[in-house]
């Protein structure tokens, strides 16, 4: 980064300076993505955030039906926009990085508070106004629940089947 910078500095008319600025505007972007589990149980749950450039990340949970919830075909923010304009169910914010370190980073940050059980969207933003234009926006799916199903493979007859287990404690549910 610092070569770079050097060789920018001394020739930016030139096509390797030209090269330095190009290489230079790619590290300094700033990059958000997201990592966690689609079913939380109604404990804290990791949000692993990996970034760069980013100071502080922006969550908001907004509840949707299990309508909305099923029918999603992507995690495109652009697929939300009735359910964006809606009041968050629960919002926090959260200090990740100084931006002078142009370096990725991995975070892992959780919910200061239990979510109730339901269907949400986690709404994760670079800033505090969530607005589209000129901003990291991710859009993600989570379904809250004490319960978990595991899936097992396919019988022999096609049928699908699976074992209901606690998110809490991780024991199977009985009939």
């Amino acid at each position: 980064y610092s070569i770079a910078k050097a060789g920018f500095s001394s020739f930016p008319q030139s096509d390797g300076g030209k090269l330095c600025q190009d290489l230079i505007s790619g590290i300094e972007l700033p990059i958000l993505n997201i990592s966690h589990r689609m079913g939380w149980s109604t404990k804290h749950q990791p949000i692993q955030i990996s970034s760069r450039n980013v100071s502080h990340v922006h969550f908001r949970l907004i509840e949707m039906s299990i309508e909305e919830h099923m029918g999603a075909r992507t995690r495109e923010i652009e697929e939300f926009p009735d359910i964006l304009s809606r009041a968050p169910t629960f919002e926090w914010s959260s200090m990740i990085s100084d931006t002078s370190n142009v370096r990725d980073l991995k975070s892992i940050i959780y919910p200061p508070k239990p979510v109730s059980p339901g269907f949400y969207l986690l709404v994760v933003s670079g800033n505090a106004d969530f607005t589209q234009q000129d901003n990291l926006l991710i859009a993600s799916q989570i379904m809250v629940s004490d319960l978990n199903i595991i899936v097992l493979p396919e019988s022999i007859k096609g049928e699908a089947s699976g074992i209901v287990i606690s998110s809490l404690t991780g024991d199977p549910i009985s009939d």
